[in-house]
C-alpha cells in the first residue's frame, strides 16, 4: 500500500486570548491589530480594520485603521492606503519666510538646505535638500557632499544625516581594539596617546599604517616582534615612551616607514644595525 503524500499545510497552535490570528495562522498581540504597521507576514492584520470604533481624536482611514487627527494632511502617509494625505487643501503660495516644497508643502525658510531639520518641519518629499550647492552654510555648520548644510554637533553622532553621501559619518574615529578600547582609529591611523600602555594591543588591524603612540611606557615590552605584523607602517610616533634602548631588528619589517619620532626618550646608545630595513625613512 502506497503511503499518502506529505501535506504542505502548516498546523499552527491556537492563539491565546491576548493574541489575534493572522490569515496565515500566525499569532500576534491583539494590540498590534490595525495599528498602521504590518505585523503579520501576510499583512492581514491591517485588513478589514473598520470593526473597532475610532477614538474621539481619531479619523478612520479608507483602509479601516484609526489615525490621530493631527496626522492627517501632514504630508506624511500613515494610513495603509495613503488616504490620510488625499483630498488635502493646499495653498497656491507660501508665506513670507517660507519655502515651497516640490509637493506644495510650505516649511520655514530656516530649514531650506538643512540636512538636520526636524522631520515634521522639513519637506516630506525631501525636496528642501535639492539644489543646495549655492546655498551658504551658517556658522557651526558643515556642507554635505550633496549640497545641504548640517550642524557640526551632528557629525560623527552615529546617525547618517547627509543625504546620499553620508559625509557626516565618514572618516569618524572609532575604538579599534577590544583589548585597549581607549585607542581610537580613523581610516588607517591609530591614536593611543598618553594611555599608559606597556604593550601594543595584539588585535589592531594589520592595515593600519600610522601609529600615534606618544606618552606611553612601551619601553617595557618593545621587541623585534612588536610591529612585525604591521608592514604598511609609514608613520610611527614613539616619543615620550621612556625608551632606554632600541632592540636590534625592531624596525626590520618597516621598509615603508617614512617618519619615525623618538623624541623625549632616554636613549644614550644606538647600535649601528638598529635602523636596518628602513629604506624609505625620511624624517627621524
Amino acid at each position: 500500500m502506497t503511503p499518502p503524500p506529505p501535506s504542505c499545510l502548516t498546523v499552527h497552535d491556537p492563539c491565546t486570548n491576548q493574541e489575534w490570528q493572522c490569515l496565515n495562522g500566525q499569532c500576534i498581540p491583539k494590540a498590534r491589530r490595525c495599528d498602521l504597521r504590518f505585523d503579520c507576514l501576510d499583512k492581514s492584520d491591517e485588513i478589514a480594520c473598520g470593526e473597532d470604533e475610532c477614538k474621539q481624536d481619531e479619523r478612520r482611514c479608507s483602509s479601516g485603521q484609526c489615525l490621530q487627527e493631527f496626522r492627517w494632511c501632514d504630508w506624511v502617509s500613515d494610513c495603509a492606503d495613503g488616504s490620510d494625505e488625499g483630498f488635502c487643501v493646499t495653498t497656491d503660495a507660501c508665506g513670507a519666510g517660507e519655502f515651497r516644497c516640490s509637493s506644495g508643502q510650505c516649511i520655514a525658510l530656516q530649514y531650506r538646505c538643512n540636512a538636520g531639520a526636524p522631520h515634521k518641519q522639513a519637506c516630506a518629499d525631501r525636496s528642501h535638500l535639492l539644489n543646495c550647492s549655492g546655498h551658504p552654510c551658517g556658522p557651526g555648520q558643515m556642507r554635505c557632499g550633496s549640497g545641504p548644510c548640517l550642524a557640526v554637533e551632528k557629525v560623527c553622532d552615529g546617525v547618517v544625516s547627509c543625504p546620499l553621501t553620508w559625509d557626516d559619518e565618514d572618516h569618524c574615529p572609532f575604538s579599534c581594539s577590544a583589548i585597549v578600547p581607549e585607542c581610537e582609529c580613523k581610516d588607517v591611523s591609530i591614536s593611543c596617546l598618553r594611555r599608559g600602555l606597556t604593550f601594543l594591543p595584539g588585535d589592531i588591524e594589520s592595515q593600519i599604517s600610522r601609529f600615534h603612540l606618544a606618552g606611553n611606557l612601551l619601553n617595557e615590552t618593545l621587541s623585534p616582534t612588536t610591529f612585525a605584523a604591521y608592514r604598511h607602517i609609514v608613520f610611527l610616533d614613539l616619543s615620550n615612551n621612556s625608551l632606554t634602548t632600541l632592540p636590534i631588528g625592531v624596525f626590520f619589517q618597516m621598509s615603508r616607514l617614512r617618519i619615525l619620532d623618538l623624541r623625549d626618550n632616554f636613549l644614550t646608545k644606538i647600535a649601528n644595525s638598529t635602523f636596518l630595513g628602513l629604506f624609505n625613512l625620511r624624517t627621524l
